[in-house]
């Protein structure tokens, strides 16, 4: 089974080139801070990149809670896209890739973890970000599906 076709690649690829080189450059560093927290995730232990996007937090740019919104559904958009071509990348680097570049610029979000009982009795757990009150990466429902047992880093 191929991962993916030649006509989906060549589609892709001219779309990119087709994108503003502004636009361009915002999705190489999701995609490149993507990588780095799915490469961190097999060789540190998650609460150090958990901390790590905490401590980014303090960044000289900060901008409005508008301003954030509109940017962090922005880049949660990109990583999301990104994420189909970083093979492991779930919900749990995506959320850390978020929270990093949100909080170079000064965004705050919360990086929830949680965990929830299956059907079958097994347990499944996510990561999902909310910013502003919203979930806006993770889907909607994750606060109400799962129990949040780590928040940004704190025990919850």
């Amino acid at each position: 089974m191929r991962l993916f076709s030649a006509n989906r690649v060549l589609t892709a690829a001219r779309k990119f080139a087709a994108l503003p080189f502004g636009r361009k450059l915002q999705f190489m560093q999701c995609w490149l801070v993507l990588v780095s927290m799915r490469i961190g995730l097999l060789v540190v232990p998650a609460r150090l990149l958990l901390d790590l996007g905490k401590r980014i937090s303090g960044s000289s740019d900060h901008l409005s809670g508008q301003n954030c919104d509109a940017l962090g559904r922005e880049l949660a958009w990109m990583i999301t896209r990104c994420a189909r071509t970083v093979p492991g990348a779930k919900c749990l680097a995506q959320a850390l890739a978020l929270q990093l570049l949100l909080g170079r610029k000064g965004c705050a979000c919360e990086l929830h973890i949680g965990v929830s009982r299956t059907v079958e009795g097994e347990f499944s757990s996510h990561a999902w970000i909310v910013l502003e009150g919203q979930t806006i990466l993770g889907g909607a429902a994750s606060p109400l599906t799962y129990r949040s047992i780590v928040v940004s880093g704190r025990s919850a």
